[in-house]
């Protein structure tokens, strides 16, 4: 499987992403991209998260803060509660996706858990 499916699955749940990370403190669009990056190798464009977090500003769900040099958004009280019902989705569609996937005979667990990719 290559990146692109990978990446194009990661970018829907782009918007839970966010929110989990405004979760703790506030942080500029460059932050959340860096942060998704170094966690999930994915690079998104400012063209990819400004647009959606002015989204989410609009619909109540973040606010933006001037701080010194940069702008940063904090979730809202709204933003914890739409992020607490996107995880419980998210949560009941991967329930019901698993129940549909074949059961991993030992061997391919150890086949598909090589550091250095799939093994065969």
């Amino acid at each position: 499987m290559n990146n692109s499916f990978r990446n194009r699955c990661l970018k829907r749940f782009l918007e839970l992403l966010i929110l989990m990370l405004l979760q703790d403190e506030p942080k500029s669009g460059y932050d959340i991209i860096g942060d998704i990056h170094r966690t999930y190798e994915i690079l998104l464009s400012p063209g990819t998260v400004y647009p959606l977090l002015n989204s989410l500003q609009a619909k109540g769900f973040v606010e933006r803060l001037e701080m010194s040099k940069r702008r940063a958004y904090r979730l809202t009280p709204s933003g914890r509660e739409r992020c607490k019902k996107l995880l419980e989705e998210y949560r009941k569609i991967f329930r019901t996706i698993a129940l549909h996937l074949p059961q991993e005979e030992e061997h391919e667990k150890e086949r598909y858990t090589c550091k250095r990719g799939i093994q065969g």
